[in-house]
């Protein structure tokens, strides 16, 4: 998030710390900029306490910054993975000549998780009708086991003969990530209104 508007949420009890390093917790009605329209029927006001039971419901827990290890953990890698991504990723941000991928593409975070799912070994397959296969392919590429079990529920059966193992795991990373940039958005737009508003003061 936005350190202006982080702080101003912060100030009015819609952004916690939480007890995951590297991540915070936000008010679903400030995630992204139809939150009062999705979480209409979630109270804007939350309790003080973290301990209420109320405050799960109501918050979010989500990376502190965009581009992080907590990131690779939200978007569904083990924490052993995560750590290893994150300390490759932080190895070519310190060689100048590594800051474009092999195609020639400047080298983002978003492309660099994206080309070292499929870790070297692992053989990419579409593995119909073989959900061992499958999931023992989810295992090799350190997929967490919340996500793996979600890509594996009986009811995504069908869809899963339509792509590989790598094309699941690569669509859902880009869809969490999406998610996360979509709230980096959002954050960034109302600390524009808040640096306004101050200046018009």
């Amino acid at each position: 998030m936005v350190e202006l508007d982080r702080q101003h949420l912060e100030s009015h009890n819609l952004v916690r710390s939480s007890p995951r390093p590297g991540f915070i917790r936000v008010h679903k009605r400030r995630l992204r900029s139809l939150g009062d329209i999705e979480y209409a029927l979630l109270p804007i006001l939350v309790p003080v306490l973290d301990d209420d039971a109320n405050l799960d419901r109501a918050l979010a827990t989500i990376p502190e910054r965009l581009v992080s290890d907590a990131t690779r953990l939200h978007v569904g890698f083990t924490e052993t993975r995560a750590d290893s991504l994150w300390h490759k990723w932080t190895s070519l941000q310190n060689d100048e000549n590594e800051d474009k991928d092999h195609a020639g593409r400047v080298r983002t975070f978003h492309n660099f998780v994206l080309s070292h799912i499929l870790p070297d070994g692992v053989w990419d397959d579409d593995y119909r009708d073989n959900d061992d296969a499958l999931w023992a392919c989810l295992v090799a590429c350190d997929i967490d086991k919340d996500l793996g079990e979600a890509i594996m529920e009986e009811t995504f059966k069908r869809l899963r003969e339509d792509d590989t193992c790598l094309g699941w795991i690569k669509d859902t990373v880009k869809m969490r990530y999406a998610g996360l940039e979509d709230i980096q958005r959002t954050s960034k737009r109302r600390a524009q209104m808040l640096s306004a508003t101050y200046r018009g003061r």
